[in-house]
């Protein structure tokens, strides 16, 4: 369809709603101005509209809702913008649109994402709903913010560097808290970049990282080699004379560290990723392992980052410097094209899903794929050579970086401006707890401090997610159970967590830990049996892991207890299952209604009065938020060690079946079992993580489970299911199956425990938004 119906035909005057979304059409014809009635108009999609006739919409005096998205339109219809009638006007997607005219009266919906807006008006506006969201714009001006109508303003993916991002990614009350503050006191600028340095273990990341710090050739010994994450604050001076503090973070490149390094990431952060380019060899399985894989993990969770990859250990290759430039460039660039292509083609396929009746599931693509266009991860063009040993390469890896601090449009937080009341605030956080003491405090504390320099509560609020959002605190306001609890180290947490989270377990030995905490070398051979080969940290052996952190309170030892709880990276087992599930019924969980017709959707053929069945079946699926009254209760931690209870970690869990899987779940299933399989599909791999928190949220629908390293067997009654994460040449996939004796009745049965699981994996797929998920 290329030009507008002929509205001879009276009929079409009379039209309340019109679709022509995804056609050819070019221009409009003046008579459209008779459909007098028409209350709703998509022309959506239709890429070569760029020009509409003056007085097109002028009579059009029911018109509400009108969608121009994804035309070609580099400017407001000026009889739109002046239209008296118009509540709701959808313009994302125009990619030439640059400015908004400020005569919008009358709109209360205004949606203009994904446009060229370089802008926004400097006055206010009438609209409610305001979505810029993918454009340009460095900042928001306040009478733009302070609209007396404005109710909500979305800005995702938007450079913003004033406000800051980490302020403009909370609710709109933070962005005019933060405006408020500003206009209180002096702004100062706080020119801060995390440096997060991944890779594959022994590339050398250590070592290049003391290489830069030094001035020197460093070479890290094995000893010394990273544990989980480590942390470098240095504060350099870049070209333009100006102060830059670098936040230094060393990832460890064992899989077991993977966890606490995504502790680290978040938005606008510089990632280095390390290769030892001794050991690489030029196909496309070598860059998926040695960085395919990490830029995964920036793809999945980032919505902003700037990558630049360095081939470390050049001084052991025996071609010129060159020569290796250029044939490890053209590889690399290779390799990255495919890589992107791959990515671009799932978004394609998830683009053209749409499960019919399933709107949740309809809705979390939706999601998906809004986080995905705004996504902006960059990629430098050339590969670095160094060599830690001779220190070739490292000082133009140096100045690389320092060109980059002063790139803002490349990392809006570079030119971040604070209210100089915040700065106070935060510098002085860390005062809060006493020298030598647990970096532990109340949220109530903190804004007790936040008071003594003007700041009400509100205030105090919106600068500690500020400050998580840049990763200077961990806050987790989400988390009713941890809401109150604010942690002004992250260093120290990640501490605690690699304690605990490493792949050296099996070389533990008996030592002063063991004996100030009161365990024997018989028990702690038990202990650490426990741990190496079931997973399983019992409390004398956390206390004892824990010992040199000072976590000697209840209280301190509950808290990372509801941590690791809370999200999903262990779950509570005892020597007996009762008493472990009623402990962990202390965390128990908020009910999520799922419609039935997601059932529909993945229900084999059964009797209708199966699938009627499963309306009271959804209600009982759950979400991850702890409830208002699932703070532990007091004597939990003296409960836990007298049922020696302990936490179960999948991360540490072995490869091997435990012997009864195969007994539980025979290859053939045999005659009179039914058996249905959720399976989804991921490209290349399957995100970080994902099956290990799966394994740990799915423990509580049953007492009787059994781990094991990519799989997890629950018996529920007459059911069993079985979940398996693997991959093959081509993909990674997480299978989710289950088992019951054919009839009606354990159909509905099965589907019970089977569609709690789907929608444990979902929920957590949410936390994972640039992950590419395929259900089938």
């Amino acid at each position: 369809l290329k030009s507008f119906p002929s509205l001879a035909c009276g009929g079409l005057k009379k039209l309340k709603g019109l679709n022509l979304s995804g056609c050819d059409i070019q221009e409009l014809p003046a008579e459209l101005n008779e459909m007098n009635e028409l209350e709703k108009l998509d022309l959506s999609r239709n890429k070569k509209l760029q020009f509409v006739p003056m007085s097109t919409f002028a009579k059009l005096k029911a018109l509400v809702d009108l969608d121009l998205s994804h035309c070609d339109f580099q400017e407001v219809p000026s009889d739109v913008a002046a239209s008296s009638t118009l509540l709701k006007l959808n313009l994302s997607g125009n990619k030439r649109l640059q400015s908004l005219p400020h005569c919008l009266w009358h709109v209360r919906t205004l949606n203009v994402a994904n446009c060229c807006l370089e802008s926004v008006p400097d006055k206010e506006i009438n609209a409610e709903y305001v979505d810029i969201s993918g454009n340009p714009v460095t900042h928001l001006t306040e009478a733009f913010v302070f609209s007396s109508k404005l109710k909500e303003l979305t800005v995702t993916g938007c450079p913003l560097a004033f406000p800051p991002i980490g302020v403009c990614e909370q609710e709109l009350m933070a962005m005019r808290q933060y405006l408020t503050d500003l206009a209180k006191t002096l702004g100062i600028r706080r020119g801060r970049l995390k440096i997060l340095f991944m890779g594959s273990t022994m590339a050398g990341k250590t070592s290049l990282l003391n290489a830069m710090i030094s001035g020197k050739p460093y070479l890290t010994k094995t000893e010394d080699r990273t544990i989980g994450v480590e942390e470098t604050v240095v504060t350099v001076r870049t070209f333009s004379e100006t102060n830059k503090q670098w936040k230094l973070i060393d990832c460890g490149g064992h899989k077991a560290y993977m966890l606490t390094n995504q502790l680290m990431l978040s938005d606008n952060a510089l990632a280095i990723i390390v290769v030892d380019i001794s050991q690489y060899e030029l196909n496309e399985e070598c860059f998926r392992q040695n960085v395919g894989d990490f830029l995964e993990v920036l793809y999945e969770k980032n919505s902003r980052a700037h990558v630049v990859i360095v081939m470390n250990k050049v001084d052991q290759l025996t071609i010129s410097s060159s020569e290796i430039s250029a044939k490890y460039n053209a590889h690399m660039q290779t390799c990255l094209h495919q890589f992107l292509e791959i990515r671009e083609a799932e978004i394609q396929r998830m683009s053209g899903m749409n499960t019919a009746g399933d709107s949740r599931h309809n809705n979390e693509i939706t999601k998906r794929l809004h986080f995905l266009r705004l996504q902006r991860i960059t990629v430098a063009e050339d590969v670095l050579l160094t060599s830690c040993a001779t220190h070739e390469g490292v000082k133009s890896l140096l100045n690389l970086l320092a060109k980059l601090s002063e790139d803002a449009n490349l990392l809006p937080s570079l030119q971040t401006e604070l209210p100089s009341s915040w700065v106070k605030v935060e510098d002085e956080l860390v005062q809060l707890t006493p020298h030598h003491s647990v970096p532990i405090t109340d949220v109530s504390d903190a804004i007790a401090l936040s008071a003594q320099y003007g700041l009400t509560k509100e205030g105090c609020l919106s600068l500690l997610n500020y400050l998580y959002q840049v990763g200077s605190v961990l806050y987790f306001s989400g988390q009713v159970a941890l809401s109150n609890v604010l942690f002004p180290s992250t260093a120290f947490v990640v501490d605690v967590f690699k304690a605990v989270f490493r792949h050296d377990h099996s070389d533990l030995s008996y030592d002063h830990r063991f004996m100030r905490t009161g365990i024997s070398s018989q028990q702690f051979e038990e202990l650490k049996h426990d741990l190496v080969h079931n997973g399983i940290a019992r409390i004398p052996m956390l206390l004892a892991l824990w010992n040199e952190f000072h976590l000697t309170a209840d209280r301190h030892i509950d808290i990372f207890i509801r941590l690791f709880l809370a999200f999903d990276f262990a779950y509570l087992i005892a020597s007996k299952d009762e008493v472990a599930q009623r402990l962990s019924n202390t965390f128990r969980r908020q009910p999520l209604a799922i419609p039935t017709s997601t059932t529909a959707q993945l229900l084999p053929s059964v009797s209708d009065n199966v699938s009627t069945s499963f309306a009271s079946a959804s209600q009982m699926l759950v979400n991850p938020q702890l409830s208002e009254d699932s703070k532990p209760a007091d004597g939990l931690i003296s409960e836990l060690k007298e049922n020696n209870v302990g936490l179960l970690l999948p991360w540490l869990l072995n490869e091997q079946q435990p012997c009864d899987v195969f007994q539980l779940w025979p290859q053939d299933r045999g005659a009179g079992t039914m058996q249905v399989v959720v399976k989804y599909s991921f490209a290349c791999s399957c995100p970080l993580g994902l099956f290990e928190r799966l394994s740990a949220r799915c423990h509580r629908h049953s007492s009787y489970v059994r781990h094991w390293r990519n799989g997890l067997l629950i018996c529920y009654g007459p059911a069993t299911l079985q979940f398996i994460c693997n991959k093959n040449s081509s993909s990674a996939f997480i299978c989710l199956q289950g088992r019951i004796a054919t009839s009606d009745y354990n159909a509905v049965r099965l589907w019970h425990i089977l569609l709690r699981c789907v929608a444990d994996l979902e929920d957590l797929l949410s936390s994972i938004p640039g992950a590419l998920p395929y259900r089938s």
